[in-house]
Order: C-alpha cells, then structure tokens, then sequence
C-alpha cells in the first residue's frame, strides 16, 4: 500500500518496496521544506540585522550627532543659569554669581561625560536635576546666613565652604542613587503619598518662576 494525503491506494506488484520509496520521497520533501524555511528565517535576521544597522549608523553620522548637541546647548544652558540664581539667591553669593552660574554649568558637562561613558540609555541629557533645586538653595542659605553670623568669617570662606559642602552632599546622594539602582530599590518611591510628590513638584516650578523672572527684570524674587 502507498499511503497518499491520508488515503489508502492498492498498488499492485508494489509492495513493501513501493512504502519505502514512498516514506523516502516524503522525508526528503519534508527535509527539503524545513530547509526552506530555515534558509528564509536566516534571511530574514539577515535583513532585519542590516536595517539595524543602517539606522545605526545613520543615528551615528556626525551631522546628526552635531544637531542634537546644539539643541541641547540651546534648551540646557538657560535653564542652568536659572538654576544657578535658585541655588544661589543668597546676597553673600551675588557678587560671584557670574563665576557660580559657570561651576553649575561645568558640572552639567560632568553628567554629560558621566551618562555617555557609563549609561546604558542610547541617549541622555546631562544637566543639573531641577528635583533637588529647593534643597540646595535652602542649604546654600542656611550655610550662608550661619557663617555671616560671624564676622572673622569673609565672603570668600562662605562661598567656598557652602560649595564644598554642596558637592559633598551631591555626590553622597548620587551614590545612595546608584545603589538602589544596583538592588533595584527604586519600586520604594512608589510609597510616597501622590499628594507630596505633587506638591514637592509645584513647588520645584514656583522657584524655578521666580528665578527665571529675577533674570529678566534683574531683582530677587526669591526672599532667603
């Protein structure tokens, strides 16, 4: 019998021979079946591995690399130098503000070497974090105001130490960052209370309001 697309056909004369040449003919069939589609599946990575890539080196070209870094330049450094007349709105910090806006501005450039040396993200944007701005400006106040409390103490000591120790405490934060992000302890914020994160973040653009209206009019706004 040769068996044909489920049915049994009498082949008379056939036998046991005409079985085997039939299960040979159907194995190779099937063999050569799956090698077609093997064959196509390779080709298909192959082809999905080339359009990636293209992309990737279009991403890479240098014109395109040179655009985002003038966009980024272009968003970054006013927003840095509101962030630098927040951080230090003190009056003992006014006559060195040209000089602090630019040490807020290298430290951008800091994040920004630190991200593509070391981020898994494709890209990333290195600037100073707006999140802890309330922080640092209440820090560098309360540092300022203490030290102006005594008067052995001269304006140059007060902007030193309050530099020092804000680049003390950022960098202790930024290690306790990355490591809740080693131990993936960052599921921890979500136990925060959604009424004080959205406070907290009213609150971080009403001071970022303030600094940007004291850089236009050229007056403070934010009262130590």
């Amino acid at each position: 019998f040769v068996f044909m697309s489920g049915k049994m056909i009498r082949n008379p004369g056939k036998g046991v021979a005409a079985d085997e040449r039939t299960k040979l003919l159907v194995d190779s069939s099937s063999s050569s079946t799956t090698c077609m589609l093997e064959k196509g599946l390779v080709a298909a990575d192959d082809t999905t591995m080339n359009i990636a890539k293209q992309e990737e080196e279009k991403n890479n070209s240098p014109m395109l690399i040179l655009i985002y870094g003038l966009i980024n330049t272009i968003m970054c450094v006013p927003c840095l130098y509101g962030y630098a007349a927040v951080i230090f709105n003190n009056d003992a910090f006014q006559p060195d503000i040209n000089a602090l806006s630019k040490l807020v501005l290298f430290s951008s450039i800091v994040h920004q070497i630190c991200f593509a040396l070391f981020s898994s993200l494709p890209f990333s944007i290195g600037q100073v974090q707006d999140a802890g701005l309330i922080f640092l400006s209440v820090m560098a106040n309360r540092i300022a105001n203490t030290l102006m409390q005594d008067d052995s103490i001269t304006r140059e000591e007060i902007v030193s130490t309050t530099i020092v120790i804000l680049g003390v405490a950022t960098s202790s934060l930024g290690l306790v960052l990355v490591v809740m992000g080693k131990f993936r302890l960052a599921d921890l914020v979500s136990y925060l209370p959604m009424p004080v994160v959205g406070g907290y973040l009213g609150y971080i653009g009403y001071f970022c309001v303030m600094a940007g209206v004291s850089l236009c009019i050229d007056k403070a706004m934010i009262v130590p």
